[in-house]
């Protein structure tokens, strides 16, 4: 059953807020939307987290994923929490770019690269790691070793999250397979670094039997960068740079063919909230002075103010809602 969330009153102009999944052809408002989530910071959250004193052995806690004063936040609800703070089930802590939320999106924008396979399977297990989250850009270090982070609104969200062999991308002190370690090999969380890095070893790493699965999930290094949905003029050693690099991936992933369903997924963990304004019968007739981009449906023939100039869908959003 749809569900109408809100309804306002402003002036003579009444907007309609819903949540629900159309299944219409995407437009550039829902672009947009897509857009806007890819740059989101994301938080780790844990209702468990909180509550060290309860643990029993370890424990699971539910998928949870909400927005909050413009912030996303999610579990990682396949990482257990023991009382004892030296075991671990993964040689990796809870991190945003492993989140439930960051899982869900991986396997949509990589449905070719995993074919079938699920970051996380049925039973909150991390299935391979040949598939794990990394984030691309962190910040910059300089000549003396000081390190400038991106902030973590910037550095935190899907535009700046990709896959990796967690060899590669989660270094730790007793990793089993240092050698192609983006920080042993000094490329850090710099992403040209890193991909001057892969582009030099193409032949390597293929060949290479602990990552070698991974590579060979792409053709060559030019279907490396398109499957990434990384353009070739990429530049990271200044901190304007990884910010333009994030939101030009940001604008790549949004008009990709994963675009529709990436909506959806948004839509459905009620990340996006969809909003008209539709115009009374008595500012009829329309002042085109006012609302220069507004349409008349044609099922209902009501006006739509349409200022944000958005593409027209084939109807307004009330009678999609009926359809």
């Amino acid at each position: 059953m749809l569900k109408l969330l809100r309804m306002e009153l402003e002036g003579k102009a009444r907007n309609i807020v819903r949540r629900r999944k159309d299944n219409i052809m995407m437009n550039d408002k829902q672009r947009v939307q897509v857009y806007n989530i890819l740059l989101t910071p994301i938080e780790f959250f844990s209702e468990k987290y909180k509550e060290s004193n309860v643990y029993p052995d370890y424990i699971i806690e539910e998928t949870n994923i909400f927005i909050d004063k413009n912030v996303i936040k999610s579990t990682q609800s396949y990482y257990p929490y023991y009382p004892d703070s030296s075991k671990k089930r993964y040689p990796f802590s809870p991190d945003c770019d492993m989140s439930d939320f960051s899982c869900g999106f991986y396997e949509i924008i990589y449905k070719d690269i995993l074919i079938g396979q699920n970051i996380v399977d049925e039973d909150g297990n991390f299935t391979n790691k040949i598939f794990a989250g990394d984030t691309m850009n962190t910040g910059i270090i300089s000549k003396h070793g000081r390190k400038s982070k991106l902030s973590t609104h910037k550095r935190h969200c899907l535009a700046n999250f990709w896959i990796l062999p967690m060899w590669i991308g989660r270094d730790w002190s007793k990793n089993p397979h240092p050698e192609h370690s983006k920080t042993r090999n000094n490329c850090n969380d710099y992403i040209e670094l890193y991909l001057e890095y892969v582009k030099d070893n193409w032949d390597v790493l293929q060949k290479d039997e602990n990552v070698g699965e991974y590579f060979l999930k792409f053709k060559n290094f030019n279907d490396f960068m398109d499957k990434h949905y990384i353009s070739d003029n990429v530049k990271s050693e200044k901190i304007q740079e990884q910010i333009d690099f994030i939101k030009d991936r940001a604008k790549a992933i949004s008009k990709s063919k994963h675009a529709e369903e990436l909506w959806e997924y948004f839509f459905e963990n009620g990340l996006i909230g969809y909003k008209e304004t539709y115009l009374e019968p008595d500012e009829y007739p329309l002042n085109k002075e006012i609302h220069p981009y507004a349409y008349e449906c044609p099922k209902c023939n009501r006006t739509i103010a349409n200022d944000e100039n958005y593409s027209i869908p084939d109807m307004c959003d009330e009678c999609s809602k009926k359809n």
